[in-house]
């Protein structure tokens, strides 16, 4: 009888260790796979982020190129605004001057008329009267 107690024990224990192993068979298996799988995401993910750094950085680099043109374009604007003002002070300072001519032309013709008109007549008048007519009395004595 107990050989018999012994010998279902044993049958026991063999299967609760075949079944045990069987388990850990099962459950290494899964853990590789959960591995071979984590793995396997890790690098993907590691890919992923080596291309969203690639695009960063292609980004970054587009944006100050961008920058760039701007800075150089607000350059060239600044500058042709710089040579348009130029021009109009040029403009300006060669209206003022045909201004300033036109001026001194109509100055100088107003004084042409007074002179035509008012001054002869002045400068007649103080020259006396050597044309005969009445002439200074010369004084007797």
């Amino acid at each position: 009888m107990l050989e018999a107690e012994l010998a279902t024990e044993l049958e026991v224990n063999r299967s609760v260790k075949k079944h045990l192993k069987s388990k850990e068979t099962e459950l290494n298996e899964k853990n590789h796979a959960i591995d071979a799988k984590n793995e396997e995401q890790k690098k993907q993910l590691e890919n992923e982020k080596n291309e969203i750094k690639d695009k960063k950085n292609a980004a970054t680099m587009e944006m100050q190129r961008i920058v760039e043109e701007i800075n150089k374009d607000n350059e060239d604007r600044k500058r042709r605004d710089d040579l348009e003002k130029e021009h109009e002070e040029e403009e300006m300072a060669k209206i003022q001057e045909k201004m300033s001519m036109e001026d001194a032309a109509r100055f100088i013709q107003r004084k042409w008329v007074w002179y035509q008109t008012v001054g002869k007549h002045m400068a007649k008048k103080k020259r006396g009267g050597k044309k005969g007519g009445k002439g200074k009395k010369k004084k007797k004595g």
